[in-house]
């Protein structure tokens, strides 16, 4: 969901709050009291501002996080109830395509109403990488072909009649192919009783996480249709054996690797430890090269912008011959949905008395489109 002007605003005085504090920790002063207090009052007024705007829903339209909130509690009391017509009549109330609504709920499926999936795709897209970088497609079978160019077009210079030559742009496929993924949680039956906005952020952090973490790892490290499978080997130097060789003149050397318009959009990709590993490289007069400490952390190397992900090769996994970083646009690797998420109770299936599992399923396909134009960092063999 895009966010809106004052939850931007909203984040950022949060951002500023923690940091107040972290100075006020550090040297108590009386001015930088009345700065926290003055951020507090303005953060609790941006609060309920935020809960009553209105804003787009994907599958659902426009709506307020308050009444979102009112739909969740709803759908998780009614879950607790295994009120199941109840659920489906919620599902149609809410959806934005009822028609499609109802084609889902054939064969009295639970699937999630649709803020209430907003909001778990929601800490999905804040923790995986994936989400927020591949290119998204919504199937409508178990199979997704999608084109791709394996060269450019080139221009011909014809304006005193000379004749233009032809080249031909080599075109292919990449094939999504939907598998199913499947998670489940224990929780009391009280818990979703008696459920509050405490009890929705928990249950959204849970599945949200379980969700980006599923596609980080399916995209990046699947063996047949991963980024680190898949993509174009970036080979370090003949005595580059060990993630801990990696230097900043091979990472200056690495997106020159792409011709100039296919490194648009273009980020590093790592694992927390590599991203330290770096920060604690010095030069000959031992000077930190990335970021001295206590400085503000850059959010670029060479310019360019990296994220890491917990699923990528850590510094305990160093080898010969081993990928373990990504430079490229991620757009270039496609994520499929054939069936979105939907949560249902397993009626048969109790951890202990007084719990009920709340199993999570969805369908989802992987699959690289432009492997040139990703780069994958191996060490050397």
């Amino acid at each position: 969901m895009e966010k809106t002007k004052k939850a931007k605003e909203l984040e950022v005085s949060l951002e500023t709050l923690q940091k107040s504090i972290a100075k006020y920790q550090e040297k108590n002063s009386k001015e930088m009291e009345k700065t926290i207090n003055a951020l507090e009052d303005k953060i609790s007024k941006l609060e309920e501002q935020v809960k009553n705007e209105k804003i787009e829903y994907p599958e659902m339209g426009v709506a307020s996080k308050a009444s979102v909130d009112d739909v969740s509690i709803k759908y998780f009391q009614m879950l607790a109830r295994k009120d199941k017509a109840g659920i489906q009549k919620l599902c149609l109330e809410t959806a934005k395509d009822v028609e499609a609504e109802k084609k889902a709920l054939v064969g009295g499926s639970n699937l999630v109403p649709a803020p209430v999936r907003a909001q778990i795709y929601e800490v999905a897209t804040k923790y995986g990488v994936l989400r927020r970088n591949a290119s998204v497609f919504q199937m409508t079978s178990d199979t997704l072909k999608l084109p791709t160019a394996g060269n450019d077009l080139t221009l011909t210079d014809t304006s005193a009649g000379v004749a233009y030559t032809s080249k031909t742009v080599t075109v292919s496929s990449a094939t999504l192919t939907a598998v199913k993924s499947t998670g489940y949680i224990d929780l009391e039956e009280e818990t979703l009783a008696d459920a509050n906005i405490s009890v929705l952020n928990y249950i959204y952090e849970v599945f949200g996480r379980a969700v980006g973490k599923y596609e980080d790892t399916k995209g990046f490290t699947d063996g047949t249709a991963g980024i680190l499978a898949t993509g174009t080997a970036y080979t370090l130097g003949a005595s580059d054996d060990a993630f801990e060789d990696l230097d900043f003149t091979d990472l200056s050397a690495i997106p020159v690797t792409l011709s100039e318009g296919h490194r648009d959009g273009a980020k590093f990709y790592m694992h927390a430890t590599i991203l330290a590993m770096l920060q604690q490289k010095q030069d000959s007069n031992n000077n930190f090269i990335f970021s001295p400490p206590g400085a503000d952390m850059p959010g670029r190397i060479w310019g360019w912008p990296y994220e890491t992900s917990e699923v990528l090769p850590d510094t305990g996994d160093s080898a010969a011959d081993t990928e373990f970083m990504v430079f490229g646009n991620l757009k270039n690797y496609a994520m499929g949905v054939r069936t979105p998420l939907n949560l249902s109770l397993l009626d048969q299936v109790v951890a202990t008395n007084g719990k009920v599992r709340v199993l999570a399923m969805q369908r989802l396909a992987f699959a690289m489109m432009n492997a040139t134009d990703v780069l994958v960092v191996t060490t050397h063999a």
